[in-house]
């Protein structure tokens, strides 16, 4: 099956930095510091350990920041063995003040006709469920 998550607010808080980034070569330079959440993390092992799975990673970063993501998912992610990993990023190309993310969402998940997405996004999430997609909207408790 495949299996679409998101990055942002699945697998990574960087909520406690990413609203005081000023530009986005600020943002790719702090993209390290991005905290694991870990509930997250072990949600997707636990979705892709059950058989063998497609897994596609999904997020709205710039395709100029692969390398830095990429990097954050193996060191805090690992490898999930048998599993082959896509890694979607928005082109560089878009303006995202132009852009419906929902509907850039929904148009993805269309293209890669994932069994099953992982979203942190209530609007993201409607907009696929309504098309017809199985989508877990991944929650986390405020903690303080």
């Amino acid at each position: 099956m495949r299996i679409a998550c998101d990055i942002d607010g699945v697998l990574v808080d960087n909520g406690h930095w990413a609203r005081f980034v000023e530009n986005w070569d600020a943002f790719i330079e702090a993209i390290p510091y991005g905290k694991p959440i870990v509930e997250g993390i072990l949600l997707l092992r636990a979705l892709t350990g059950v058989s063998a799975n497609e897994i596609h990673l999904i997020t709205a970063r710039w395709e100029r920041s692969r390398d830095a993501t990429a990097t954050w998912i193996w060191n805090n992610c690992g490898l999930w063995p048998g599993n082959p990993i896509h890694l979607h990023m928005r082109p560089d190309t878009v303006d995202a003040a132009h852009e419906d993310p929902a509907q850039q969402r929904l148009k993805l998940c269309q293209e890669i006709q994932p069994g099953l997405i992982i979203e942190d996004d209530e609007e993201n999430a409607k907009v696929l469920v309504e098309a017809g997609f199985k989508v877990i909207l991944f929650m986390r408790k405020e903690r303080g």
